[in-house]
């Protein structure tokens, strides 16, 4: 296969490597190379769900770098699509499909990222904005690893350093693992958290450009402050009776820090002229303590909305949406 033959890119879903590892087909000679899917739920685990163990959700994080970083290796790569964004309805797939859904996005079906979305978030530039993600989560609980996040912890990053305090004392100071992902504009850092869960306090993350501090990230340790997010996409919405935005939630720490695994049902409440899509009751843990709905306008109905969740453990909170009169509408 050559250009003579009449063939401009070859274009291939790649699937090549194990559990461990997620690797690609050399280029062929004489023609760009476009890989148009790869890791997806045939490297590393076969189905990565925010109720999966630390490491399963850890490991996407890091096959979705390998193979962006090999595929920066060669310009006779013409580009990499790692699979995939979202989560999505299958019917062809075996054990990589759990009720209907192929959970290999480092999104949610509800737009929600995973600890695989880390690794896009940190491939900007630090000027525009600084970036720490650990692919892990700071959290002792029954489903969680007892001694930390353990020896290899990756943190998804634009900073030039890191520094790493575990409760009041300095933990480690971190740069980019140049020399394994060199090929990546934003490498990863790596760091030993193996912890005594029992007593680790606090972990704070420092990110450094430079000299300059640019970003602190703080993650509790200590369950006592959790309660619940919420946000809404965009507060202004049309009152066609078609204009809709998510409204979505999650467990966090005192910080704000993602909370994972956190069990019971979400009741919902709309008030105004506004429509309920999705669940409710929400259970918030089949979906490990994150989700979403949306929230529909109703027609020629403009005015203030109102949505309010209330967890058992977490609290309550609630988001404020405007639906607005259509333009164009004639009264």
């Amino acid at each position: 296969m050559n250009r003579a033959q009449g063939h401009a890119v070859f274009a291939y879903n790649n699937y090549l490597g194990t559990d461990e590892v997620a690797t690609l087909r050399p280029p062929l000679p004489d023609i760009p190379y476009y890989v148009t899917e790869s890791v997806g739920s045939l490297n590393g685990a076969p189905l990565y769900r925010h109720i999966d163990s630390a490491d399963v959700q850890a490991r996407q994080a890091y096959l979705h770098a390998q193979v962006h970083n090999q595929a920066g290796s060669d310009d006779r790569y013409a580009g990499l699509v790692a699979w995939s964004a979202i989560d999505y309805q299958s019917i062809n797939g075996g054990n990589r499909i759990y009720e209907g859904l192929k959970w290999n996005g480092v999104l949610d079906t509800f737009r929600m990222p995973k600890l695989g979305a880390g690794i896009y978030r940190a491939q900007v530039d630090p000027r525009i904005r600084p970036v720490v993600e650990p692919a892990f989560y700071w959290d002792f609980g029954p489903k969680s690893p007892q001694d930390g996040p353990g020896p290899q912890a990756m943190i998804c990053s634009n900073c030039d350093r890191l520094e790493i305090y575990v409760g009041d004392r300095h933990h480690a100071a971190v740069t980019p693992a140049v020399a394994k992902f060199p090929y990546l504009p934003y490498p990863p850092s790596f760091v030993d958290l193996t912890v005594d869960g029992a007593s680790a306090g606090d972990l704070r993350i420092e990110g450094y450009v430079g000299e300059e501090r640019v970003l602190t990230r703080k993650f509790a340790a200590d369950p006592g402050g959790d309660h619940l997010a919420m946000d809404v996409d965009d507060p202004k919405i049309r009152a066609d009776g078609s204009d809709a935005t998510r409204v979505w939630f999650r467990a966090v720490d005192r910080h704000g820090s993602p909370r994972p695994y956190v069990e019971g049902e979400l009741s919902l409440t709309v008030e105004g002229p506004g429509d309920l899509v999705g669940d409710n009751p929400f259970d918030f843990g089949a979906n490990g303590g994150v989700g979403a709905i949306w929230i529909r306008s109703r027609p020629d109905r403009p005015g203030a909305i109102r949505v309010r969740a209330e967890h058992p453990v977490l609290g309550e909170a609630d988001v404020r949406i405007v639906a607005l009169r259509s333009r164009g509408r004639r009264d």
